[in-house]
């Protein structure tokens, strides 16, 4: 009896993400782990569902979320969908109202770049690269939101990529800043 429903509940695990729960994941990425699960992920699809939960309250503020290209690459979509979800969440933070987020997606060759830009005040250089350190923040006085938002999220995202094999870097300049993810394509092979 107990050794059937262990078997019922991991064939109903599809992922390591799900297997593990999302949370051990992104500790295992935290780590340096290298996420070894491979699927095709189509990023459109991912963000589309992003674009869906995000588009709500960006509408109760007056901010557009456009996403334009295509994409696929080889990785968890749990955890793939958790550092997207980082960035639309931060933009939508950091966006006035009436403005628009844009998502782009471009397949480059053996990679995918995705780069999600929102017009705001521009971060200063210094502190680019800091952002993705764990608990950094540009103004520490500063604290929006709930307490939820601990500083966090960058420094997860950054994991997350990282352990797929990518690139994370963020642009900001000229009222514009972008954060952009550059994984291996779905079509390049693993050596």
């Amino acid at each position: 009896d107990r050794r059937s429903r262990q078997s019922d509940s991991s064939e109903d695990q599809s992922t390591p993400a799900q297997a593990l729960g999302l949370e051990d994941a992104v500790r295992s990425a935290y780590r340096g782990e290298r996420c070894t699960y491979v699927l095709n992920s189509g990023l459109v699809e991912i963000v589309e569902k992003l674009q869906e939960y995000y588009s709500l309250l960006a509408d109760e503020r007056g901010i557009g979320l456009t996403v334009s290209g295509r994409g696929s690459v080889r990785g968890d979509v749990l955890m793939l969908h958790r550092a997207i979800s980082n960035l639309l969440s931060n933009a939508l933070r950091y966006t006035s109202e009436g403005k628009c987020i844009n998502v782009d997606i471009q397949q480059k060759g053996t990679s995918v770049l995705v780069v999600v830009e929102n017009p705001g005040e521009s971060i200063a250089p210094e502190h680019l690269e800091k952002l993705f350190d764990r608990f950094y923040r540009v103004d520490p006085a500063r604290r929006e939101g709930s307490p939820s938002n601990a500083g966090l999220g960058l420094s997860i995202t950054r994991s997350i990529i990282e352990a797929h094999d990518g690139k994370i870097w963020c642009t900001s300049s000229g009222g514009k800043t972008a954060f952009n993810i550059e994984l291996p394509s779905a079509d390049e092979k693993k050596a």
